[in-house]
């Protein structure tokens, strides 16, 4: 009769060195996948919010009415985990999100002399992420 402690075909006890190193390796991967798909999540969430944020807001001139808009204010909502994503979206296509920026980091790298433009400001934001080491 085999011993049910070990290895099919091995005679290796399961609770060997490398048994247990298998086990750690996929409860790490599992880990990994499981925050890989948080993040996948997490854009998608952003991406769709972002989309029906321009779609809502096209016609708007306010920025109140723009940063009070619904989707905007679930960007916000995202917290930190917004911020890579909203610095990936401004480097891509500067946008009013400077606002949720300052909101949600409470930092504001933009001086006065750059207010009202977008290709100045979104340069300022970019270089305080890289110095904020924030990834995206």
């Amino acid at each position: 009769m085999r011993d049910p402690f070990t290895i099919r075909g091995s005679g290796t006890p399961i609770h060997s060195p490398a048994h247990v190193s298998f086990i750690e390796a996929a409860a790490d991967l599992s880990e990994v996948l499981s925050r890989s798909h948080q993040t996948v999540a997490r854009q998608m969430r952003f991406s769709r919010l972002l989309n029906q944020w321009r779609k809502d807001t096209r016609f708007h001139s306010s920025l109140d009415s723009l940063v009070m808009d619904q989707s905007y204010q679930q960007i916000l909502a995202m917290g930190h985990e917004a911020l890579p994503l909203i610095l990936r979206e401004i480097e891509r296509q500067p946008d009013h999100l400077f606002w949720a920026l300052s909101q949600i980091s409470g930092e504001d790298p933009v001086p006065e002399s750059a207010r009202g433009d977008i290709e100045k400001m979104r340069d300022y934001w970019l270089k305080w992420g890289r110095e904020s080491e924030i990834e995206w």
